[in-house]
């Protein structure tokens, strides 16, 4: 019998580029070995600001290591 597409369980895999957090999607920006790195990289890019935005960003637990979330309003 044929599975059923749920992009619930897809866009929360752990390794995609686009994941839903809660009810935004967010972009994998960078890969961490520790989550105190993956912490600094957050920071630079909360403070990283173009044309009055900033990013919205979270530090996600992966496989081997940690990831580094984004979302902005387009």
């Amino acid at each position: 019998m044929a599975v059923k597409y749920s992009k619930t369980r897809d866009f929360g895999a752990k390794d995609r580029k686009t994941r839903k957090l809660g009810n935004k999607m967010f972009t994998l920006r960078i890969k961490a070995k520790t989550k105190a790195s993956a912490k600094k990289h957050a920071k630079k890019l909360r403070a990283y600001r173009v044309s009055g935005r900033s990013y919205f960003v979270r530090v996600v637990k992966l496989t081997k290591g940690y990831g580094v979330y984004t979302h902005r309003k387009r």
